[in-house]
């Protein structure tokens, strides 16, 4: 480089810098002068830093709903920066507190570092407009680990899938952000959608929000735990047999497997198309309607109209007492079945019809629901960044959620392909199912099937007592809903109402009749562990992933099962926190 030409760029460096300089001195001096907030470094910064005031922790301990938090942030009593910091920091003190030998919530898997770029951002934007940027403005939404965010790696529960990122956002999360709403975390799930019990080799196990010891039920399982912690006001789950539906049961909150179809599957890793489809999940039916109009990609208010405490006046009901010649109620403790029966009484002092029905005729058949599988996960990793190319890597890696290495090659080499006929044939049933239960439907006048949220109506481990009453809307690809109705013994009691296709708006507003009517939400007791107050979101991701690594290798590898016990989970826990300690 010739003398003068360095001299030049000596020269046109320093017009840089300066123009620099002056651009950033004027931007900080208009904020000033406009009251703007600049979204810079700083402020980010302070504001994962921020201590939650009194104020906003008490705010945030009354579950408040999403008007209640709307109309906080308008009314500036905080800004969507501390609101969001908030709620991560609900996440800290309680997550993963183990105080007493208390299993941890664990219900967490990975926490977002751009949220409070984005509530940033947002803030800046309220400021200088007077007006929210969408209708889910600031509003944090925490998503299952089989839902693609950028930036967040799509684990699906398993080690195995670590290095696995997508290049987009998935369409319900697209949403999601279009309406202003943040996403604040990724929710820990059974491994692969494949389970009931809230256990991976990526998180290890997850506990029950009301007593953490109990099944917090599978496989959506952190996505319900964090709603009914308070850790975010709404989640989003997915539902292949029970899996959105089931933990909200467990835990006290509303949930909802849409109509098949319904929902966009683009950005899901694809365990289960043929029956699988996201849900959304939420402390109240308002929130819960909301939620999956937003999903759907309507306007936030679309089935809101639906939601009135006459609903249930003059509907017709009847109870499913058995399924293909399966009871759906026999074994139950009395005390939960005089809770149904109360239910039942409930209804109809609303002005509902009940009635007892049989479905005989119903195919439960799932062997081959898994079809298309193979084929679409490697279209998956092979659009995506993965470390692994195909589905069957998995095998050889940290998994066991399909058995030993040589059992899990034979499970996944005999799933079909989606040109098969076994593929054609699980189309073929569900429509069957489902014009079978449309028939009974009309030929009865009835407006819903009820049915329990398992035989046992709280929280167990039986999987014959958890999902045959789930498999009917899985196996049809009808819409059900989910809702609370009471708590036995500390824990919460569910009841299902399965609808027609698309049907989605009458069963919100039942469960709203319900809700506004007979039931009153009582939140879990949780308990506080302050130690990770001060830890940044990088340093809790990584513990989270350690508590997974190291329950896959001390006890679901040895053991070759995905079982781990409420004191193991404890133990590994603690043993987790220690080791990042020591690295200090």
């Amino acid at each position: 480089m010739s003398v003068s030409v360095l001299k030049q760029t000596k020269y046109l460096t320093k017009i840089i810098f300066m123009v620099g300089v002056i651009f950033t001195w004027v931007a900080f001096i208009s904020a000033y002068f406009v009251n703007i907030p600049v979204a810079n470094a700083a402020n980010i910064v302070s504001a994962a830093n921020i201590t939650s005031t009194d104020n906003i922790d008490d705010f945030l301990s009354a579950y408040p709903d999403l008007s209640q938090i709307q109309a906080a942030l308008f009314q500036r009593k905080f800004s969507c920066q501390q609101l969001i910091a908030g709620y991560m920091n609900r996440i800290k003190l309680y997550n993963l507190t183990t105080n007493n030998s208390l299993a941890p919530i664990n219900a967490i898997t990975q926490l977002n570092s751009q949220a409070l770029i984005e509530a940033a951002q947002l803030d800046t934007k309220f400021q200088a407009n007077k007006i929210r940027a969408g209708d889910l403005f600031c509003i944090p939404v925490i998503v299952k680990d089989n839902i693609d965010v950028m930036g967040l790696r799509t684990s699906s529960g398993s080690l195995s899938l670590l290095g696995t990122y997508p290049l987009t956002d998935s369409a319900i999360v697209h949403n999601i952000k279009s309406k202003g709403g943040i996403i604040i975390a990724k929710s820990a799930m059974d491994e692969m959608a494949s389970g009931l019990y809230g256990i991976s080799s990526l998180s290890g196990r997850v506990g029950n929000a009301y007593i953490t010891s109990y099944n917090p039920g599978g496989s959506s399982s952190g996505s319900a735990v964090s709603v009914a912690s308070g850790f975010a006001p709404l989640a989003i789950g997915s539902d292949n047999s029970g899996s959105v539906r089931i933990p909200a049961a467990y835990n006290g909150i509303y949930g909802l497997r849409p109509t098949y179809g319904l929902i966009s599957h683009a950005g899901i890793f694809p365990a289960g198309n043929l029956d699988g489809t996201a849900g959304p999940m939420a402390g109240n039916v308002n929130d819960l309607a909301k939620l999956l109009a937003v999903m759907v990609g309507l306007k936030v208010d679309y089935y809101s109209h639906s939601l009135k405490e006459s609903s249930l006046s003059g509907k017709h009901f009847a109870v499913i007492k058995s399924v293909a010649g399966k009871s759906l109620w026999d074994g139950m403790p009395k005390p939960v079945a005089l809770i149904y029966n109360n239910v039942k009484l409930n209804l109809q002092k609303q002005g509902a019809t009940i009635i007892e029905l049989d479905l005989p005729g119903y195919n439960l058949e799932r062997k081959n629901n898994m079809a298309g599988t193979v084929d679409e996960v490697n279209l998956y990793l092979a659009n995506n960044i993965s470390s692994i190319s195909q589905l069957r890597e998995i095998c050889n890696g940290n998994s066991r959620v399909f058995g030993m290495s040589k059992q899990c090659l034979k499970f996944i080499d005999h799933i079909k392909s989606t040109n098969s006929p076994e593929y054609k044939q699980v189309v073929y049933n569900i429509s069957r199912n489902q014009v079978y239960i449309s028939t009974i439907m009309q030929q009865y006048g009835l407006d819903g099937l009820i049915l329990p949220s398992g035989k046992m109506g709280i929280a167990s481990y039986g999987a014959e007592n958890i999902n045959l009453q789930s498999v009917i809307a899985s196996n049809s690809g009808l819409p059900e809903i989910t809702l609370p109705v009471a708590q036995y013994h500390g824990l919460p009691v569910g009841l299902d109402i399965l609808g027609s296709k698309y049907a989605e708006s009458a069963l919100l507003g039942y469960a709203y009749a319900y809700e506004k009517n007979y039931y009153n939400f009582k939140a879990p007791k949780l308990i506080a562990d302050s130690q990770f107050n001060s830890w940044s979101i990088s340093k809790l991701n990584t513990l989270y992933t350690l508590i997974g690594k190291i329950s896959f290798d001390t006890i679901i590898k040895p053991s070759n099962h995905n079982k781990i016990t409420p004191l193991q989970s404890t133990i590994v826990t603690n043993k987790a926190v220690s080791m990042m300690k020591r690295e200090l």
